[in-house]
C-alpha cells in the first residue's frame, strides 16, 4: 500500500500534484530499482569471490601435511582458566622423515604432557596453521555479500533520504514566498490571481 501512495504522483494526473512531488515518486522508484538491480550483481560478485577464496583454501591445504605430535610438558594458556583456547603454546615432539623434531606449537585446546595431537607443517617443515575448510569460505562469502548488498542498498536509501530533505526544503520556501504575498499585499495578490 505504501508503494502505491509512494509512485501515485508519478502516474496521476492531478494538476495540484507539484513538480517536487513527481521527483520524489521517480527518486524512490529509482531507489527500488537499485535495490532489485543490486541483488544480481552481489551474487555474481559473491560466487566469484567463493570461487577465489576456495581455490586459495585448496592451495594451502595441498602445502601443508599433518604428523602425529606428543606433548612433552603442559600447555600453557596465558590466562588462569585451563579450558581457554586463545593462543595456547604446548612443547611438543614428532618424527618427521626419521629426525625427531622439539618445538612450540600454537594448540586450539589445553593439552597436558603425553597427549597426542595433530601438528601441520609447512613446505619448509615449520608448524602452520592448519587448513581451512573450503565449506567455510561459503558462510564468510555470504556474510560479505550481505554486507555489500546493505551497503549499496543504504547509500540509496540515504541519496534519498537527501533528496526528499533537499525537495522539502524547495517546498517550504516556496510556500513561505506565497504566504509572505498573501500577508504582505492583504489578499490582493489572491484576489488579483482569481
Amino acid at each position: 500500500m505504501l508503494a502505491l501512495r509512494s509512485i501515485h504522483p508519478l502516474v496521476s494526473r492531478n494538476p495540484l500534484i507539484r513538480r517536487s512531488d513527481r521527483v520524489e515518486a521517480l527518486a524512490i522508484i529509482l531507489v527500488a530499482f537499485v535495490a532489485l538491480l543490486a541483488l544480481p550483481a552481489v551474487v555474481h560478485f559473491a560466487s566469484d569471490v567463493r570461487d577465489e577464496r576456495v581455490r586459495e583454501i585448496t592451495a594451502q591445504a595441498k602445502s601443508v601435511h599433518a604428523v602425529q605430535a606428543t606433548a612433552v610438558a603442559d600447555g600453557t594458556v596465558p590466562i588462569a582458566d585451563e579450558l581457554a583456547t586463545a593462543d595456547a603454546t604446548v612443547s611438543a615432539e614428532w618424527t618427521q622423515g626419521y629426525l625427531p623434531h622439539v618445538e612450540t606449537v600454537k594448540v586450539d585446546h589445553y593439552v597436558r604432557a603425553g597427549d597426542r595431537f595433530t601438528v601441520w607443517l609447512d613446505a619448509d617443515q615449520r608448524p602452520s596453521a592448519a587448513p581451512r575448510d573450503p565449506s567455510s569460505a561459503s558462510g564468510e562469502v555470504a556474510l560479505a555479500a550481505f554486507a555489500v548488498y546493505c551497503t549499496i542498498v543504504a547509500i540509496a536509501g540515504f541519496l534519498l533520504l537527501l533528496l526528499v530533505e533537499a525537495l522539502n526544503f524547495l517546498r517550504r520556501r516556496t510556500w513561505d514566498a506565497q504566504i509572505r504575498l498573501l500577508v504582505d499585499n492583504g489578499g490582493d495578490w489572491v484576489n488579483k490571481q482569481s
